[in-house]
């Protein structure tokens, strides 16, 4: 299936590759959406050979797809992960696909894979200790804290130094081409840790330029 497509190494699948990520032990890239004429889509139905094309390019790294549902659950990425996914696909269940926004990877060996439209693709990479952190940050998860509790858990759980991580945002749509109504202000102000910063009515925040890497 994957020779048809043409899509049978790693290096085939086009890809931006964050800048500055030089850590000889960590692969990060975002896919584009188009090759040609072609629509790249991993979500499921009519992207599952697409999933299969990227999990056989990413072996024998074992790859774990994020069932995404907009909210502040993350997933631990680890063989512990990949041990229950496989017992419950003897069930039926979806393999490798926990219902979380982001995924903290502790153990190598381990892919995690998500899929973005509007929403941010953000990485965060701790040298010491090694881990990943994948993150979508769709306005409802910013909104219910997806970025803080996982930088929380790195914090508590494997004393992780905030001011060591080095973090990349992948591309997203741009603020000048985007429009939100007053629900999505109202539900980032409910956030305490986010609405120190956020304008008032009638104000608008100046927004920073991005540099997208070619």
């Amino acid at each position: 299936m994957c020779g048809k497509t043409g899509f049978t190494r790693l290096d085939d699948f086009p890809r931006i590759v964050p800048p500055g990520f030089s850590q000889p032990w960590l692969l990060a890239f975002t896919t584009m959406a188009r090759r040609g004429d072609t629509v790249i889509d991993f979500t499921a139905g009519a992207g599952e050979s697409w999933r299969r094309c990227l999990e056989a390019a990413l072996a024998p790294l074992s790859l774990i797809w994020l069932s995404l549902e907009h909210g502040s659950k993350f997933a631990i990425a680890n063989s512990k992960l990949l041990g229950a996914d496989s017992a419950q696909a003897a069930t039926g269940s979806n393999r490798h696909s926990p219902v979380a926004d982001a995924a903290i990877v502790t153990e190598p060996g381990c892919a995690v894979a998500f899929t973005t439209a509007d929403c941010l693709p953000i990485i965060c990479v701790s040298n010491n200790p090694r881990l990943v952190v994948g993150i979508h940050a769709g306005w409802r998860s910013l909104a219910a804290g997806i970025i803080e509790g996982c930088i929380e858990q790195l914090q508590r759980q494997y004393d992780v130094s905030v001011a060591e991580l080095q973090v990349w945002i992948g591309p997203a749509i741009a603020a000048a081409d985007y429009e939100v109504g007053e629900e999505v202000r109202q539900a980032l102000l409910g956030n305490r840790r986010l609405n120190h910063s956020a304008p008032s009515s009638g104000q608008s925040a100046p927004a920073p330029p991005v540099q997208i890497p070619p």
